[in-house]
């Protein structure tokens, strides 16, 4: 009897065979799912490819000119080479859970027609023949899920073969980067050239290898060198690009449906005086692209000195329109002959190399801009506007510009170039930076106006109430601004923003509370510009 019973355990039949087919078939469509690569593999096949191209640029653009130190260029390839080598890191995160899954899919697919049942079904030639169609469609499915498995590993060790190069590459100009960075400190706060009063003779550095002279290069390769630059740059920034597109589209299409407020405003100015109207209902057009051009630094900080430049004359051709005939004429002529030197001291900095005859050049131009300066701080009376930011401004123009002379007569060629632009920057972004307050001022002025008018509320509003509520944090931000460029243009942005950016999200605990500073902050800043918005609704 118990034998029986074992015989009768053992004995298999036609539905338990087609059982076993169909566990094997649901298997492989389980293994067939799980080592498919959809759209992202696509999307990270092309962000290697834009990983190569970027890295093919950055070796290519960052050889530069070695004859004056160009410290902002080098920070910027070493800020995307960093960000490159991140993003990295990313998609190899990315490749080795697709790789885990596809190569876990393939050591399945060798266990799969281990199913006992399914074995013995394909050791009887008999069962086989009934089975035939079934087991046909099951041997096809398997073959083809075995020759895609195979095929996604092998594309997913090419991408990581060529993730694995740019990543080596990566490395190595990591490594080459930070060496040039370390060697160009030392040469930068140490004697590049001889003493103005010298020959053209190079002394041997400290470490005892000979520095041979360079001959004057020519100002064309400079200038290729720099649009390499600047390409390099809109290449890596174009979602800042985008966003800077965004701003202005929103900025331009308020203008578009405040035009006849503003051509009422022209036209009725004794009506509207209590505004105190000078740029918007003159100059709209050029006014918010002051506005924007104003923004730029925050959006700009790592851009080569030659954008920056490029840029920033711009926003001196706009200021300039504007505050023609809204300024006095001894202002104008102050401003028109900082405009002047601004550019000669920019086309020194950026065009020369340390000869003699240039290194005069540019002590001629920074001279001119002390003595600029020097009346220009004399001639600022405390019923200016903005009196003590242009005041300010001027005197640390003034230091960094003397600092710069005394720099290039002892040889701190590079470091003279880097001080006496910041000098230059320093006072003509100061100007441009209280008329861009005064146009969110005016802005702000001319929407609080259409929002009345819309109502029916044609009575005059105090608009001083309003101008002394919203300076103030409006000064703070050019202040940001002022400080943000001038750091750029120093070349110490790079370590203040990492520290500070360190000191406000850093963790910090009291008791059982943790919080950073930027939270706290962040919380302040919200609840005061809470506070003016609601005064400003009230008008």
């Amino acid at each position: 009897m118990h034998k029986k019973i074992i015989m009768t355990l053992d004995t298999l039949t036609l539905s338990d065979y087609t059982l076993s087919i169909e566990r094997v078939n649901d298997n492989l469509n389980t293994i067939g799912d799980s080592a498919k690569l959809g759209f992202d593999v696509v999307n990270i096949a092309r962000r290697i490819d834009f990983l190569t191209k970027d890295v093919k640029l950055i070796r290519q653009n960052f050889k530069g000119r070695h004859s004056v130190i160009h410290l902002k260029n080098q920070y910027l390839y070493q800020s995307f080479t960093a960000s490159l080598d991140d993003e990295t890191d990313r998609i190899q995160a990315q490749l080795d859970n697709l790789y885990h899954r596809v190569y876990h899919a393939k050591a399945h697919l060798k266990k799969v027609l281990s199913d006992s049942i399914f074995r013995k079904l394909y050791a009887s030639k008999e069962l086989r023949t009934t089975f035939d169609d079934k087991l046909i469609r099951l041997e096809w499915k398997w073959n083809r899920t075995d020759s895609v498995t195979k095929a996604n590993l092998d594309t997913l060790n090419a991408l990581k073969v060529r993730l694995s190069d740019n990543s080596l590459d990566l490395s190595n100009m990591l490594n080459i980067m930070d060496k040039r960075l370390d060697n160009s400190m030392p040469r930068l706060f140490g004697k590049e050239v001889n003493y103005l009063w010298q020959k053209e003779t190079v002394e041997p550095p400290s470490n005892g290898k000979t520095v041979l002279k360079e001959s004057p290069k020519n100002a064309i390769s400079i200038i290729k060198s720099e649009q390499n630059a600047i390409s390099f740059y809109f290449s890596q920034t174009s979602g800042e690009r985008i966003a800077v597109f965004i701003f202005a589209i929103v900025l331009f299409g308020w203008l578009f449906f405040k035009r006849k407020l503003l051509k009422t405003l022209r036209k009725e100015k004794k009506s509207y005086s209590y505004l105190n109207l000078q740029y918007m209902n003159l100059h709209p057009v050029l006014s918010v692209l002051v506005f924007i051009l104003c923004l730029m630094p925050f959006f700009d900080a790592y851009a080569p000195t030659s954008y920056i430049a490029i840029e920033f004359f711009l926003l001196l051709i706009c200021s300039t329109i504007i505050i023609f005939k809204n300024t006095d004429r001894s202002f104008l002529f102050n401003w028109i002959v900082l405009e002047i030197l601004f550019i000669a001291d920019v086309l020194t900095y950026l065009l020369i190399d340390p000869t003699f005859a240039e290194r005069m050049l540019q002590l001629l131009v920074h001279v001119a801009v002390i003595v600029f300066l020097v009346r220009f701080y004399k001639s600022l009376h405390k019923d200016k506007s903005y009196y003590i930011f242009l005041k300010i401004a001027a005197f640390i123009g003034l230091i960094l510009t003397v600092t710069g002379v005394l720099l290039n007569i002892f040889g701190r060629f590079s470091l003279s170039g880097i001080v006496g632009i910041s000098g230059v920057f320093a006072v003509t972004q100061a100007v441009v930076l209280t008329l861009f307050i005064e146009v969110i001022v005016e802005i702000v002025l001319i929407q609080l106006l259409g929002s009345r008018l819309k109502k029916g509320v044609v009575t005059p509003f105090d608009s001083s109430i309003v101008t002394n509520k919203i300076k103030i944090p409006l000064i703070l931000i050019a202040v940001t601004i002022w400080g943000i460029m001038l750091s750029t243009n120093l070349n110490i942005y790079h370590d203040l923003s990492k520290d500070m950016v360190d000191m406000l999200t850093i963790k910090r605990t009291i008791g059982s509370i943790s919080f950073q500073l930027l939270s706290v902050i962040l919380f302040f800043v919200i609840i005061w510009f809470a506070h003016i918005l609601q005064r400003l609704l009230s008008f």
